[in-house]
């Protein structure tokens, strides 16, 4: 459920960070907000007996709050970084850095 949120998030934070005229701070605070106040509700909800959809629905919003910013995140950052002056030139350059942040942030959530 996490992955589907994930799809989900990122399409639709997206949609709301280009109706914002590309600012993705608002969008970042509403989703970490959100995102929060789900962990912290699962944490405190640990202790009863929690039925299966409950929990079902709640990673799906995880994953859509937090997983659909990060990829908003480090898609943005990549593609800012590949239209860099110094990489003029070299056109593979931006999927090289976008695969670069990529690995190395997937790298990252498969240690954690």
């Amino acid at each position: 459920m996490l992955s589907l949120g994930a799809i989900f998030g990122s399409m639709t934070l997206g949609y709301l960070s280009d109706k914002t005229y590309g600012k993705r701070s608002p969008v970042a605070f509403i989703a970490v907000i959100f995102g929060s106040l789900i962990a912290f509700s699962l944490y405190f909800f640990a202790t009863i007996d929690m039925p299966k959809g409950v929990l079902y629905v709640s990673m799906f919003f995880q994953g859509f709050f937090l997983n659909g910013l990060n990829n908003l995140i480090s898609s943005a950052c990549a593609a800012d970084l590949g239209r860099q002056e110094a990489l003029k030139g070299n056109e593979r350059a931006t999927s090289t850095v976008t695969g670069i942040i990529d690995g190395t942030g997937t790298l990252g959530s498969a240690v954690g």
